[in-house]
């Protein structure tokens, strides 16, 4: 009989027989002359040689963690080299924001890109063996003696409570922990009724209720980097119970979800609620992707703003997930005409795991806005907005190559010490949930270090005490109480 492992290692090495076949096509239609070519399959590669890895030998991994974050790299470092046709007239023509023009394409600036992931990489799997002995996150015994269904309500009903009811958001650190309570409460269930433990009732509300109830709060205002996250942890989740089938459905689900970005961007000007704005939303969606139309003019009336304008079915995904020719831009004008940072985006580090209840004062987080002004991709007075600052480029906007180069390794020895502490196979439910929420962000580095970062500490804390605190509290009701409890 054929083991599973077996079957996932044939998987993935068909996955590298098609990105080697779609190398080659790649390569061969290319937008740009063969040498920038070359270095974009080069970040696809490098980017993704974290899955072979894992399919040979990363039999300690409950999820393939490091891979889906190489993933991230391909497809917004290396792949748009290649789409550009499908946004732009050519390589010369690459607008960002409407604003700022990336010029000619350097190959320095790709294989800078190139060289510190491969760092990345290669730090990443020396840490990783170095670290075989580190211990792996536990509970401790008291959790493993209560049914946690009562936890996980509280859990969900906080999260949903915090998307509902204005002003919940403003408790000072409350939004660090009801946000990412949804995910445990949410995996927790699935678990449950994945081990055969779950209600029927309880199913019913949380499949039937609560979670067509997240799904319209996230889709509501159109966020789609909220959407992709939900899919990525639940995508995480279906592995580690070998659902490979339905992980392959939710990364079709990612695809559609990408082809919303267009949409999205118009409808956050919109005023329109309710019924109107579904109707809206598909006729915008239509307009650009379906059609193709050049540019959807707002309807008047019903839209502030200024127009939104498209390039194509794909321009607004490939503006999108371009995030290396914003790279470029950085590489390009700095440190002369805009000097380097110096560091001061990793400043708030220092503080960000000081409750905001005891330090008032903490500055707040807007290094995205400021990114976007200071580099010309947002109006010098334009506010409500940002623009997305990855690691590779937040390391680059503040010390230049040589803090790329040196960076990126230690980011790579940061991710092999969460993996080996909080993605082990044989960890429980519940302390697997805690450390699949704490790391999964981190999948997607799209924000500057310190936003992604910076609440990790406070939010392990805040769960070990709940769910050790919860559960002594539930082991020490009487039984009489203790039954009327949910589960």
């Amino acid at each position: 009989m054929i083991s599973i492992v077996d079957c996932t290692r044939a998987a993935l090495v068909t996955a590298c027989v098609v990105v080697m076949f779609g190398s080659v096509v790649l390569f061969m239609i290319r937008p740009v002359d063969g040498v920038i070519a070359a270095l974009g399959i080069a970040i696809i590669w490098i980017s993704l040689l974290p899955w072979l890895a894992h399919a040979f030998y990363a039999k300690s991994s409950a999820v393939p963690f490091f891979p889906a974050a190489g993933t991230f790299y391909a497809v917004f470092f290396g792949l748009p080299v290649f789409t550009i046709l499908l946004a732009w007239p050519d390589s010369n023509s690459i607008l960002l924001y409407s604003r700022v023009h990336v010029g000619d394409i350097r190959a320095e600036v790709l294989l800078l890109a190139a060289a510190s992931i491969f760092g990345m990489v290669c730090s990443f799997y020396i840490a990783y063996f170095m670290l075989k002995n580190l211990p792996t996150f536990t509970l401790p015994n008291v959790v493993s003696t209560v049914n946690p269904a009562p936890l996980y309500w509280v859990l969900l009903v906080v999260h949903q409570v915090d998307r509902i009811v204005p002003g919940w958001s403003s408790i000072p650190s409350a939004q660090q922990f009801f946000e990412p309570a949804g995910y445990v409460a949410f995996g927790g269930f699935y678990l449950l009724w994945r081990r055969g433990k779950l209600l029927r009732v309880q199913a019913l509300l949380i499949f039937g209720l609560m979670m067509p109830l997240e799904i319209y709060l996230r889709l509501r205002l159109l966020y789609l980097t909220d959407i992709l996250l939900m899919l990525i942890f639940a995508a995480l989740l279906l592995w580690r119970e070998r659902q490979f089938k339905v992980v392959t459905i939710f990364a079709v689900l990612g695809l559609l979800i990408l082809s919303l970005y267009g949409t999205s961007a118009v409808m956050r000007y919109s005023k329109l609620q309710g019924l109107e704005r579904v109707t809206h939303i598909v006729q915008v969606y239509v307009a650009q992707f379906v059609d193709g139309a050049p540019t959807f003019e707002m309807y008047a009336g019903q839209s502030e703003g200024r127009p939104y304008q498209f390039w194509g079915r794909f321009g607004a995904v490939v503006m999108r997930t371009s995030h290396i020719w914003v790279f470029h831009v950085v590489d390009t004008t700095s440190p002369e005409p805009i000097p380097y940072w110096n560091g001061a985006t990793y400043r708030p580090v220092l503080t960000s795991f000081i409750p905001r209840v005891l330090y008032p004062s903490k500055p707040e987080e807007l290094f995205g806005l400021e990114f976007g002004r200071r580099y010309g991709f947002l109006e010098p007075d334009q506010t409500g907005t940002s623009v997305n600052l990855p690691w590779l480029t937040e390391l680059l906007a503040n010390f230049g190559a040589l803090g790329v180069v040196l960076g990126m390794p230690l980011y790579g020895l940061l991710l092999a010490f969460l993996d080996r502490v909080f993605n082990a196979r044989d960890m429980s439910d519940p302390a697997f949930l805690i450390g699949l929420t704490l790391i999964f962000p981190l999948v997607y580095p799209e924000s500057n270090f310190s936003v992604m970062t910076g609440s990790m500490i406070l939010l392990f804390l805040a769960m070990y005490v709940f769910f050790v605190g919860g559960s002594w509290l539930i082991k020490e009701l009487p039984t009489s109480l203790r039954r009327i409890l949910p589960g």
